[in-house]
């Protein structure tokens, strides 16, 4: 065997190296990355519509409940508004009715008012005339077998205007309008015309004036005992008599310094140089400065 020979038989024969290769596993496998991600992507996006199939679904229940409470609640409300309208309707025909008929009986409780105020003048002017020839006397003791006339006749001679016993038509005393009041009923005095009755009420008037610290009394119609004021003023009505007495404390409170009746009237004046003012109703007592 040659020396080359042998080199070559006792040469070691070394396995081949494997062959790097650049391809990863997976990419032997049947289903590549982007398959994958085509998946997922796939898998996600139905993923997502389902959840946002369903969110549609359920924001639309959602909103279909709460739209029909809204339409129940609005039913209601247009109910109730409708109620409140027909109500507000009747309420206001009731009222413009109720209204209608105040204004009626307002207007008809002036025009009665002014029958009224009217039927009083008239009523006080038929008094005044019935009562023109009277006088009233006031505070002469009573006593059971007094003579009113005899009483009277002797009163005119004492003021000077000395009556007839034929001009004294009627004579008598009057119940008391307050019976606790301890005074003695007053006594009407019937004359036989109006001149007359102006003569002697003059004459008391200017008796007194003269006689200021002894004006009528008890002692002058010869009535024994302690003297007491006599008054003699016109027979008023009850209506007058009750305004004289509002004029009276309407001229304390004001200062008006004369109260007077004339002919059933009552007038009142400030001072000697005012004008009088004629006293027609309470209307006027307010009205007065």
């Amino acid at each position: 065997m040659s020396s080359s020979a042998k080199g070559t038989d006792c040469v070691t024969k070394r396995r081949p190296a494997a062959v790097t290769s650049n391809r990863s596993p997976i990419n032997d496998l049947p289903i590549s990355k982007d398959d994958i991600r085509d998946v997922f992507r796939e898998e996600f996006a139905a993923m997502r519509q389902s959840l946002v199939s369903e969110f549609q679904k359920t924001l639309k229940d959602m909103v279909k409940s709460e739209l029909r409470s809204i339409r129940e609640d609005i039913s209601a409300l247009d109910k109730s508004v409708s109620f409140l309208s027909k109500e507000y309707d009747s309420f206001k025909k009731d009222w413009l009715s109720y209204s209608k008929s105040i204004h009626d009986l307002e207007s008809q409780n002036l025009e009665l008012a002014d029958t009224v105020r009217d039927l009083t003048f008239r009523l006080q002017a038929m008094e005044i005339n019935n009562r023109s020839s009277n006088l009233e006397m006031q505070c002469v003791p009573e006593h059971k077998s007094e003579n009113l006339v005899t009483t009277v006749i002797q009163l005119s001679k004492i003021v000077g205007c000395e009556l007839r016993e034929n001009e004294i038509h009627h004579c008598t005393r009057v119940a008391k309008l307050n019976k606790e009041d301890n005074r003695p009923r007053s006594i009407i005095i019937k004359l036989s015309s109006p001149r007359v009755r102006d003569t002697l009420l003059a004459g008391v008037i200017k008796f007194n004036k003269s006689n200021p610290t002894d004006k009528l009394n008890t002692s002058h119609i010869g009535i024994s005992g302690d003297k007491r004021p006599i008054f003699v003023s016109e027979h008023l009505s009850p209506s007058i008599k009750k305004l004289h007495a509002a004029a009276r404390t309407m001229a304390k409170e004001k200062g008006y310094k004369f109260v007077w009746t004339r002919n059933g009237r009552v007038f009142v004046r400030k001072s000697e140089n005012s004008p009088f003012i004629y006293i027609k109703d309470k209307v006027t007592i307010d009205k007065l400065p």
